[in-house]
Parts: C-alpha cells; structure tokens; sequence
C-alpha cells in the first residue's frame, strides 16, 4: 500500500545553523535537536538550540508527515481517517531508537555518531498486512462468487482499515535489531551549518528498518 516511510531529506536539511562571529557551534546537540524534531516531534532543543521557531520546528514535522501522506493520495479517505494515518506515521516515527554521540571535528566539518536500534516493524507489520489481505480477497472473492456485489469503495476501506489495525498492532509490541552506529556529517558551507542529506537519508532507512 506504501512503499516507504519517509521523512523527506530535503525537509530535514532545512534546518541549518549560520555560524556568526566566534560563535561555538555544538554539532552532537545541532543533530540532536533536528532528529528530536524530526522523529519525537519535540522541538525543545530545536528551539534552545537556534535552528529555528517553535512554528518552524511544527512546520518541518508536519512536512515530514506530509510526505508520507502523499504516497497515499490514491486513495480516499475521510478527515476521520486521514487523521488516524497521519498518527499512525507520527508513532512510527516516534518509536525511532537512537542516541546521539559526540562530534569528531573533521577539518570545517564534524562527524556525530548515532548509535541506534533497527526497528523490525516495517518488515512484521507488512508481512501481517499481506496476510490478512490475502484472507480478506479471499473471502471478497467468495462473495462474489456467490453473486454478492462488492464495490471498488468498499474493497479501498478494507484495505486502508487493515493497514492501520495491522500497523497498529505491530506497533504496539515493536521489536528492534542490534544496536549499531552510523556516522552523521555536519558539512559547512558557504558560513552554514547543514546536515549531509545522503547521511541522514541513509540513517531514516537504517533506524526504520526499511534496509
């Protein structure tokens, strides 16, 4: 039904810090902050930290939910509905496990190391999605068989219900992979501060499990 959370890369990198005078720039809490945002939808450090308002930390979040929303765009839904989807992608987000590392100065750079636990949710509750809508076509095409009329609305609602009862329930009882760690580099350029996008592209893909 979805082929990938996404958090949107090009949201995350919008978050960049200009570094003024002989300010200090502390890149483990820079990242800290942004992944926060991002995943936990908690903009406290975004804010402390100057990245951004507590309107732009709630904009970036929203962007990252809106992202996913529109892979869904073939779909109907109600506000009823798309309401549920849109928290079911934001605790998702939030059962993102990770820890943020010190910075390693790398010439203008800093490398942060993220320590985090791959969740197996992606691969459980897909599995389980197409389980149950294997049963579910099946009995559909009992019905039909026995000359019941089954509408294309009807068979969108199932599937959209079933995404989210099956997700939910994965959710609830999330399992997680080894610990690992990956480096995340904070590149300056141009007297700003940003995040590598391929980086943290390629950490979404890791901490959500979609590897």
């Amino acid at each position: 039904m979805m082929k990938a959370m996404k958090k949107c890369v090009a949201v995350l990198a919008m978050a960049v810090v200009t570094l003024t005078g002989c300010a200090s720039f502390d890149a483990s809490a820079y990242l800290k902050a942004i992944l926060d945002n991002s995943y936990k939808n908690d903009s406290t450090a975004f804010v402390e930290q100057k990245v951004g308002t507590k309107e732009e930390a709630a904009e970036l979040y929203q962007q990252g939910i809106d992202a996913n929303m529109n892979q869904l765009t073939g779909y109907t839904m109600d506000d009823a509905t798309k309401a549920e989807m849109e928290k079911l992608f934001g605790d998702i987000y939030a059962a993102a496990d990770y820890t943020v590392g010190e910075a390693e100065k790398d010439g203008k750079n800093f490398n942060v190391t993220v320590t985090y636990r791959p969740m197996t949710l992606m691969t459980d509750a897909t599995d389980a999605y197409m389980a149950a809508i294997e049963e579910k076509t099946t009995e559909i095409t009992q019905r039909a068989m026995n000359g019941e009329e089954v509408s294309d609305e009807e068979i969108e609602k199932m599937a959209i219900d079933l995404y989210l009862s099956t997700f939910k329930d994965q959710l609830a009882n999330i399992q997680y992979g080894e610990e690992t760690s990956m480096v995340i580099k904070i590149e300056l350029t141009d007297n700003v501060y940003a995040p590598n996008q391929t980086d943290l592209a390629n950490f979404e893909a890791a901490v959500l499990g979609l590897n």
